[in-house]
């Protein structure tokens, strides 16, 4: 008897090597994949016509992903809302490393950590698994530099400053229902 193949849906693919990892296990089976770059994009495609991932009729959604609607991502897969097994994808992480300015979501790319959690709640995947830096859990929604800090002088830290104001803003909403908390 063949083991279950877990559906899979790809966004900030990439060049896929997170994709054809998941494919080689034979446990999983790429639906779509969804990408910006456009020679990512070509990659992807290639890779699944030599038969690496997906199937041939396997969508490529090249775009940004503020611009591709979930709902159009699921119709295409032929999945309703809670059907994915798996949402993958790594969302730029620079905005949120700790080796760089951490300006979190006060740069553009860390507002695209919102995009992966908007397709969360959209298709409501039994599980999602998303690639990023170890600064994201303790990043602010706004980020002081060490300088101005309470402990060098400075004043006390305001609520988006707080370590780990970034990922406590989803505390109690996209899951619970309350829309009060996404970011508009």
């Amino acid at each position: 008897m063949a083991e279950r193949r877990y559906s899979c849906v790809s966004i900030f693919t990439g060049a896929c090597g997170l994709d054809i990892g998941l494919e080689r296990t034979e446990r999983f089976r790429l639906l779509a994949c969804l990408e910006v770059k456009p020679v990512f994009c070509e990659t992807i495609r290639r890779n699944r016509d030599a038969g690496r991932i997906g199937h041939r009729k396997m969508p490529v959604f090249e775009g940004d992903i503020r611009e591709i609607d979930p709902l159009t991502v699921m119709k295409a897969c032929g999945l309703r809302r809670g059907e994915l097994d798996l949402l993958v994808g790594g969302p730029p992480c620079q905005a949120f490393s700790t080796a760089g300015r951490r300006r979190t979501v006060q740069d553009a790319r860390g507002e695209l950590l919102w995009q992966f959690l908007r397709y969360v709640v959209a298709l409501r995947p039994k599980f999602f698994l998303m690639e990023n830096v170890r600064g994201l859990l303790s990043a602010g929604l706004r980020h002081r530099p060490i300088a101005q800090r309470p402990e060098k002088g400075g004043p006390p830290l305001e609520r988006d400053e707080e370590p780990g104001s970034v990922v406590n803003l989803w505390v109690g909403g996209p899951a619970t229902g309350d829309r009060r908390c996404l970011p508009r």
